[in-house]
C-alpha cells in the first residue's frame, strides 16, 4: 500500500511555501482592471510516494501556475488546479470583469470541470481546455472549465491513442464573449453539438495525421456559438510510394484578434511532411459562417515557423514572425536553416502589406509576442543576436532579448536590449503606461519607456547567472537594469526591512548579498532600492539556486591542489584535489552579512560534486576563508578518470529533493 504523497515543486517542498521557479514557464502577463497583475504559466511538479525509510517512484506533472499581485501589494502564487494528469497553459486573456481565461491542453481524466460544454474525453487522450478564473491576492476560484475534444476511439491499426486536440490561443471581446483557437486531428472534434471540423481520421494506415487549426466562440452564457476549421497544412512530398507515410499535415492558431463588429482574425502557421511551413492570416465573418479573406506571410520568407499578431483600431494587422531559409538537397526532406525575424503590417482587408522589415538572422532568434499601445504603435518582443537587427543610439544593451518599438509606419523608435530570459511571453501595458515583461521563472519586470528612468529588468545568482533565481539567505545576487547610479555609494537597498550589503554598483548592474536573517521560505519578499530622486520596489520570490563561479561562462573558477589557478596552461591532474567556488548554499545561523570569512565553517547542508551521474563526496564544503560570507568553496578529489561536465548538488535543507548548479568544465591533464 502506497504511503502519503509528498508533492515537491521542482524538487522543493510545497508545504513550506517554496516557490518552484527553476522549471516555471510563463505563458502571458495580464493587467487587471482593478490594478493588480497576473502571470499565467505552467509549472513542473515532482511527486514521490513516500514510505518510511525510503522513497518510491518519482512522478512529474505539469500544472497551471498563477501569480496574482494585488494593487494593495498582497500577492498569491500557486497551482490553479490539481488533478491526476498534465495541464499546460498555452495562452491567457483577461475580460472586462477582471476574470482570467486560460486555454491549453490536458491529458487528465479528472480535470475539474465547471459548467462544461464538453464533459467527457477518451481516457488518457490529450484534449484542449478552457478555464475561467476569478483571481484575487488571496487565491483563485475556477468558475468555468470545459474540455474541447472529440470522442473518436483508439485507432484499429495500431491500438494506440493518436488523437489529440489543443487550445493554443484565446481572446475576449468587450461584451464578454470568448474566442479560442487551436488545432486537432480528431474527425469528430466538437461533435456535440455537431461541428465536424476534420474530415479525416486521427491517423491513416500509414501513420499520416492531419492536424487542422480551428476557431470557436463561447457566449457569455458559456455556450458554444460556433466552431470552424480555419486552415489545413500540406505535405510537399513527391515521388509516389516513398511518400505513403510522408503525407502528414499541420496547422496551428497562434493569435486571435476581434474587431468592433465581432469579426475574428486568426494568425498561425501551416506546414506538413517535407514542408517547413508558412504563416497565414485570415478573417472570419462575425457569425463565424465564412472566411471573409485569407492571405499568407510575405513570400520573401521561404518558411515561417512562428507568428505573433495584433490588430489596431483601424484594422491594420501587425505581425512579428520567425522565418528560415529552406535547403533541399538531392530530393531529401527540406530543412529549415538560418532562422531570422521579420516585422510587417497587413492592410485591414488582407490585400497587401503596408511595410515589411527583415530584422536579420541568428541562431538564437525567438518570437515572444507583441502588444500595441493606445496609438496603435507595436512593441515587439523576442530574442535576436543578429548583426542586422536595428540599433538605436543610447539604448540599453544588456543581452539578446529585446523590446522594439515601431511607429505606425514601421520605423524604429525605441529599443531595449535585455538579458536572455528577461522576456519569454507577450508583453502587456500596466495602468501607468509601463510595459510588463514576463521572464524566466515567471518573474515580471516593469519596463518604463524611457532610457533614463531607473529600472531593474532581471536578477540572477551571481555565480551561475541563472536568471530570476538566487533569493536565499546569504546568497550573492546580481540585479540587471538601466538608469542606475554609477556608484554603489549612491544606492541603498533593503530586503524584508533588513539592510542589504551592496558589493558593486554600476549603471546597468548591482551586486548584493541577501541578508542571512531573511526568513527561509518567504514566498515573496519586498526589495526596496533607494536611489537619488527615485525608489524602486520589487517583489522578489524566494528562489534557491546553487551556482558555480566560472572564468568564461564554461570553465569553473577553480584552484588546483597546489593553490594555483586551474587553466588551459595549468590543468589539474587526475586523482588530485581541486577547489571550486560558488554561492547559493544553505548556511547555519549566526553568519554575518558582508563579513569576510576568517576560518572554515561547514555549510548547513553538504554539497556534492556530480560527474557523469557519479557522485563524488566533497572533502569539504563551506565558507571560503578570505572571501565574503555567502561564497562557498568545495574541495573534491577527482577520480582516476574524471568525466565532464561537472555539477554541484545539494539536498534541500528539509531533506527532500536536490538543487543542482550550472554545469562547468575543468582543465585536465
Amino acid at each position: 500500500m502506497a504511503g502519503p504523497r509528498v508533492f515537491i515543486k521542482c524538487r522543493l517542498l510545497i508545504a513550506l511555501a517554496i516557490v518552484p521557479l527553476a522549471c516555471a514557464t510563463p505563458t502571458r502577463v495580464l493587467q487587471l482592471p482593478s490594478g493588480g497583475q497576473v502571470v499565467v504559466g505552467s509549472q513542473l511538479f515532482t511527486s514521490y510516494s513516500v514510505l518510511p525509510g525510503f522513497f518510491g517512484a518519482e512522478t512529474q506533472r505539469w500544472r497551471i501556475w498563477l501569480t496574482v499581485s494585488g494593487s494593495n501589494s498582497q500577492s498569491y502564487s500557486g497551482a490553479v488546479i490539481a488533478d491526476g494528469g498534465n495541464d499546460i497553459a498555452e495562452d491567457a486573456a483577461v475580460d472586462s470583469a477582471g476574470n482570467i481565461w486560460i486555454a491549453g491542453e490536458t491529458d487528465s481524466d479528472d480535470f475539474p470541470l465547471v459548467n462544461p460544454i464538453f464533459a467527457q474525453k477518451v481516457p488518457y487522450r490529450v484534449a484542449g481546455f478552457v478555464l475561467e478564473i476569478s483571481p484575487s491576492p488571496m487565491g483563485a476560484t475556477v468558475v468555468f472549465a470545459t474540455y474541447l475534444t472529440g470522442q473518436e476511439g483508439v485507432t484499429a491499426t495500431t491500438g494506440i491513442n493518436v488523437c489529440s486536440a489543443s487550445a493554443t490561443a484565446i481572446a475576449t471581446d468587450s461584451a464578454g464573449n470568448v474566442y479560442v483557437g487551436g488545432n486537432t486531428n480528431e474527425a469528430d472534434f466538437l461533435a456535440s453539438p455537431a461541428v465536424n471540423l476534420n474530415s479525416t481520421p486521427c491517423t491513416d494506415n500509414f501513420g499520416n495525421s492531419s492536424y487542422v487549426s480551428f476557431a470557436l466562440k463561447i457566449s457569455t452564457a458559456g455556450k458554444l456559438v460556433y466552431g470552424k476549421r480555419v486552415m489545413t497544412g500540406a505535405s510537399m512530398c513527391v515521388g509516389g510510394s516513398r511518400c505513403v507515410n510522408q503525407l502528414s499535415t499541420l496547422a496551428t492558431a497562434n493569435n486571435l484578434a476581434i474587431d468592433s463588429t465581432g469579426a475574428l482574425t486568426v494568425a498561425g502557421t501551416a506546414s506538413g511532411s517535407w514542408n517547413p511551413g508558412n504563416g497565414y492570416i485570415l478573417k472570419l465573418a462575425p457569425d463565424g459562417s465564412s472566411v471573409q479573406w485569407s492571405t499568407t506571410t510575405p513570400s520573401t520568407f521561404q518558411a515561417v515557423l512562428a507568428l505573433a499578431m495584433a490588430q489596431d483600431s483601424s484594422g491594420n494587422i501587425d505581425l512579428l514572425g520567425q522565418y528560415a531559409s529552406v535547403i533541399a538537397v538531392g530530393g531529401l526532406d527540406p530543412t529549415a536553416v538560418s532562422p531570422g525575424l521579420f516585422a510587417a503590417q497587413l492592410k485591414p482587408d488582407g490585400s497587401g502589406f503596408n511595410y515589411v522589415t527583415d530584422l536579420g538572422q541568428s541562431n538564437d532568434v525567438q518570437v515572444a509576442g507583441m502588444v500595441l499601445d493606445s496609438a496603435g504603435r507595436p512593441y515587439l518582443a523576442g530574442t535576436s543576436s543578429s548583426a542586422q537587427f536595428p540599433t538605436v543610439a543610447g539604448a540599453p544593451n544588456l543581452g539578446p532579448d529585446f523590446v522594439l518599438q515601431l511607429d505606425t509606419a514601421g520605423a524604429v523608435q525605441m529599443l531595449f536590449g535585455l538579458p536572455h530570459g528577461a522576456v519569454m511571453a507577450p508583453p502587456a501595458f500596466d495602468l501607468k503606461g509601463n510595459l510588463l515583461l514576463a521572464g524566466a521563472n515567471n518573474w515580471v519586470a516593469t519596463l518604463p519607456l524611457s532610457y533614463t528612468t531607473p529600472a531593474v529588468v532581471a536578477f540572477a545568482n551571481s555565480a551561475s547567472y541563472a536568471l530570476n533565481t538566487g533569493i536565499l539567505p546569504g546568497a550573492l545576487v546580481t540585479l540587471f537594469g538601466f538608469g542606475l547610479p554609477s556608484s554603489k555609494d549612491d544606492v541603498q537597498i533593503s530586503m524584508g526591512n533588513l539592510p542589504v550589503p551592496i558589493l558593486y554598483g554600476g549603471s546597468n548592474q548591482i551586486n548584493l548579498q541577501v541578508p542571512f536573517e531573511l526568513g527561509d521560505g518567504e514566498m515573496l519578499t519586498t526589495l526596496q532600492i533607494d536611489l537619488p530622486g527615485a525608489t524602486l520596489s520589487l517583489q522578489m520570490p524566494w528562489s534557491p539556486s546553487l551556482g558555480v563561479f566560472t572564468l568564461d561562462g564554461t570553465h569553473a573558477a577553480a584552484l588546483n591542489q597546489d593553490g594555483t589557478v586551474n587553466s588551459a596552461s595549468n590543468p589539474a591532474a587526475a586523482g588530485s584535489i581541486v577547489t571550486m567556488f560558488g554561492t547559493g548554499a544553505f548556511w547555519p545561523s549566526g553568519m554575518q552579512d558582508g563579513a569576510v570569512a576568517t576560518a572554515a565553517a561547514p555549510a548547513a547542508v553538504p554539497i556534492q560534486l556530480v560527474a557523469d551521474l557519479e557522485i563524488l563526496n566533497a572533502l569539504y564544503s563551506g565558507a571560503a576563508p578570505g572571501l565574503i560570507n555567502g561564497v562557498f568553496q568545495v574541495n573534491v578529489q577527482l577520480p582516476a578518470q574524471p568525466s565532464m561536465p561537472l555539477t554541484l548538488q545539494e539536498n534541500n535543507r528539509y531533506g527532500v529533493g536536490t538543487l543542482s548548479s550550472n554545469a562547468v568544465l575543468l582543465y585536465l591533464q
